[in-house]
């Protein structure tokens, strides 16, 4: 079974909602308390903008503070 670790990053860094995984990244299209209140969308994103979007993420996970 896999853990998942939560870290609580300083107000106003993220914004966006997204998923990276081993093949790409999901961008979620609303916030996740409002799937199936809203319409919504998943868009599917590919390894260039996963990469770019995880070197970025990298460095405020690191500055995180665990929870």
């Amino acid at each position: 079974m896999s853990k998942i670790e939560v870290r609580i990053s300083p107000s106003g860094m993220l914004h966006d909602r997204y998923i990276l995984h081993e093949e790409g990244m999901l961008l979620l299209g609303t916030s996740l308390n409002g799937f199936a209140k809203k319409q919504s969308f998943v868009v599917s994103l590919g390894s260039d903008i996963k990469s770019a979007t995880e070197t970025a993420f990298n460095r405020m996970w690191a500055s995180a503070t665990k929870f």
